[in-house]
């Protein structure tokens, strides 16, 4: 079964939609969750031309700290109360160091949530789970987003019970 999961969040409250279904495969198999948020390096040109070195780094360090904050609130929340949790920040690119942590920490499966970009948002920001999806030898479960959800007269409540 699926004993080590990986839920990558970014901070958003989409993104924590994929907690409780993690929650539900941890608790029938007995498995742990690594929560995993993704600390982004700064590659625009511009932006570090403007800011010097020490500035950049406390920059990437405050974040990472934030990430860590953040992170800890998420593994405190009560959804995840009696689940062994654990949290690590990665400092890189979101889908490469969602693949490596995944890696070095043998999960199973790794259970994210689609922001559901189409066409052009989807063109110009990217889709990190497209990308993971299209780079991973894991099992993905890709958590549709509320809007989704609702077009197809599912509810939130409705997905997170479904029986197992």
């Amino acid at each position: 079964m699926f004993s080590r999961i990986l839920v990558p969040l970014d901070g958003s409250e989409r993104a924590e939609r994929a907690i409780p279904i993690a929650v539900r495969l941890v608790r029938a198999s007995g498995g742990s969750i690594i929560l995993l948020r993704v600390v982004a390096s700064p590659i625009e040109p511009a932006w570090q031309a403007s800011e010097s070195p020490s500035l950049m780094q406390g920059s990437l360090d405050a974040d990472r700290v934030e990430a860590a904050e953040y992170l800890a609130r998420i593994s405190a929340a009560p959804v995840l109360a009696g689940v062994a949790t654990s949290t690590r920040v990665y400092k890189g690119m979101p889908a490469a160091g969602i693949l490596t942590v995944a890696r070095s920490q043998q999960v199973d499966i790794i259970i994210m949530c689609s922001h559901g970009y189409t066409a052009m948002t989807r063109w110009t920001l990217g889709s990190i789970t497209a990308r993971v999806l299209k780079a991973s030898m894991l099992p993905l479960l890709i958590v549709r987003p509320p809007d989704i959800m609702e077009k197809s007269n599912l509810t939130w409540d409705d997905a997170t019970l479904l029986p197992m």
